[in-house]
């Protein structure tokens, strides 16, 4: 079999058998527009993480047992900003901002592995379930990032793609199969999948 031949027939098999490597976007099966009040009624007290500061001047030093991971302002247009800490795990969450675009990093302080989200983690109460909005202050399109923490990772179950016209800058939890977006205090959304 020649080299090109095995190149294709390996392609084949990683396109029919194996798990895709990023989680599939889906439509969301529900959304509806809601009233402000019926908002402010059921919406609870999102958990956030703990907020703390390690930059030193223009970077974020992080020693961890497996290595020590540097991130470091490149002095124009890329900053890194300390997020927080995720409450009762080794987590931290790292914020890198550059024009047009942004990204989150879950990083763990014991093992030195780093998970990419797409937005801010809000997590589900007494649960590692989060929720993540992508492209809030961004020319990306928006989507809705759910995962959880397993064992000190963060795992993407899947993704919500949202319309054009739907532009939330927040999402909570309702419960665990409903979310609210609020789109600046103008428009209010119930997601249900």
């Amino acid at each position: 079999m020649s080299y090109d031949m095995r190149k294709i027939a390996v392609l084949i098999l990683l396109f029919f058998f194996c798990p895709r490597l990023h989680a599939q976007g889906i439509i969301f099966k529900d959304v509806a527009e809601i009233s402000r009040q019926e908002y402010r009624r059921h919406i609870g007290h999102p958990i956030f993480c703990e907020s703390l500061q390690l930059k030193n001047g223009h970077k974020i030093i992080i020693k961890t047992p497996a290595r020590t991971i540097v991130l470091k302002d490149d002095g124009e247009m890329k900053q890194y900003h300390y997020g927080c800490e995720v409450p009762g795990t080794a987590l931290f969450l790292i914020h890198e901002l550059e024009p047009n675009t942004e990204e989150y990093y879950l990083i763990n302080r014991q093992k030195g592995t780093i998970d990419t989200l797409v937005g801010y983690p809000v997590f589900y109460p007494d649960s590692k379930m989060a929720v993540c909005l992508e492209g809030i202050a961004t020319d990306q399109t928006q989507r809705i990032q759910v995962g959880e923490i397993r064992n000190g990772r963060f795992r993407t179950k899947f993704f919500f793609e949202l319309k054009a016209e739907i532009r939330p800058g927040y999402v909570f939890w309702f419960d665990k199969h409903t979310l609210y977006l609020n789109d600046n205090d103008e428009k209010f959304y119930k997601l249900i999948f």
